[in-house]
């Protein structure tokens, strides 16, 4: 393993043990993401009160793929439909998830038919 790739993979552990509490009430319990998935995944969340979202995909080298959302999101559960376009290559990515102070992050992997 590269130096850079350990680097990032290490960001990655930080953030969820970090990051990973229950101020946000993020429902992990009812996160269905296929994997692998198709062409499409939907990542879902809950937001206890106003505040701003970001979620961005990287893949592996830690390269921002696409920025999702950046915007203020109001209280309740929220789903994102992500429909990667056709120069985003089969493998595994992340998403980070920012709410307000709190970072989560979670692994997906796609894979076309």
């Amino acid at each position: 393993m590269t130096v850079r790739l350990i680097c990032i993979l290490i960001i990655i552990a930080l953030a969820i043990i970090i990051g990973c509490h229950k101020e946000h009430n993020i429902d992990w319990n009812n996160y269905k993401p296929e994997h692998p998935f198709g062409p499409s995944n939907t990542i879902s969340y809950l937001v206890p009160e106003s505040t701003r979202v970001i979620l961005i995909v990287y893949n592996t080298n830690g390269k921002v793929i696409d920025t999702l959302i950046n915007e203020i999101n109001g209280p309740g559960r929220h789903d994102f439909h992500w429909i990667p376009d056709s120069t985003v290559a089969d493998g595994i990515y992340f998403y980070k998830l920012s709410l307000g102070d709190s970072v989560f992050t979670k692994k997906m992997i796609l894979m076309r038919q």
